[in-house]
């Protein structure tokens, strides 16, 4: 592991002023890091990039819905016919829940539906 590179590199992204961060940069940066620490990298899947964007946009909905807890998963299963199953869940200030699944960030987003608490729950 080259310490040193590690070190050059990150001071040298932090002394380039915000504004000319560009993403170039910064994964120029990460690149040049990965390497000095002898990292091995793989790319995310495409169920992982769908998770991501999944929980980007429950963080967003939460600050607008106002919720009290969210949110996003992705579970793998080894049956045929569910592989990868992505799913959101958000507690609303009323109390109901809004609940989705799917295969992808959209279809998750769009089969979400209110439940309201069961009664135990909601006592």
């Amino acid at each position: 592991m080259n310490h040193e590179e590690i070190d050059r590199q990150l001071i040298e992204l932090l002394r380039t002023p915000v504004q000319e961060r560009t993403p170039g940069k910064i994964e120029s940066a990460i690149t040049l890091i990965s390497t000095a620490a002898e990292l091995e990298t793989t790319p995310a899947t495409q169920s992982q990039q769908e998770q991501v964007k999944l929980l980007a946009i429950a963080n967003l909905l939460a600050c607008d819905l106002k919720t009290t807890y969210h949110h996003a998963s992705l579970d793998l299963y080894s049956t045929a016919e569910t592989s990868r199953q992505l799913s959101i869940c958000m507690r609303l200030p009323n109390g109901n829940y809004l609940i989705g699944f799917g295969e992808t960030a959209q279809e998750t987003l769009i089969n979400m539906k209110e439940i309201p608490p069961k009664k135990a729950e909601a006592a």
